[in-house]
């Protein structure tokens, strides 16, 4: 069926005349007529001022936490238990043998194996003599493979 509306003696002008809204879409495209006001090139700079110091913030908290963790000698203790399969039990024997010994950083027991020779000594750790050897045997197994 055809429409009616073309056939009345207004019909073609009314189709021309909604075309007006159409004629301004594409204003901004052309040249002058995207004009930013100052409140919103304000605006609009604020945000990005505001993006770059949150990206700033974050990128200097990740590089202290990371130079705060490649410095810390537990985070290097627990990096060491978990390269050699430690166990709790394990870690709890070996912090005990580093206080026995007074040592600042129990990371040397990972470098120093005379330090698990407990035979003359007393206390808690003098009867866990069997549980530190198997646990330097296990430690410095690969080393003591090469000295031979």
């Amino acid at each position: 069926m055809i429409n009616g509306a073309i056939f009345t003696p207004a019909g073609p002008w009314a189709l021309l005349a909604g075309q007006a809204r159409y004629l301004q879409m594409g204003r901004r495209f052309r040249r002058g007529g995207a004009t930013m006001e100052p409140m919103q090139l304000a605006i609009l700079l604020a945000v990005l001022a505001a993006l770059v110091a949150i990206v700033w913030l974050v990128s200097r908290y990740w590089s202290w936490r990371t130079a705060r963790r490649a410095h810390s000698p537990a985070a290097l203790f627990a990096e060491l238990c978990r390269a050699h399969g430690l166990n709790w039990s394990n870690r709890r024997l070996l912090l005990a043998l580093a206080r026995c010994h007074r040592l600042s950083d129990p990371n040397l027991l990972f470098v120093e194996p005379h330090r698990f020779d407990l035979a003359n000594a007393g206390g808690p750790l003098g009867t866990r003599q069997s549980e530190l050897s198997a646990l330097r045997d296990r430690l410095f197994a690969a080393s003591n493979n090469e000295s031979e």
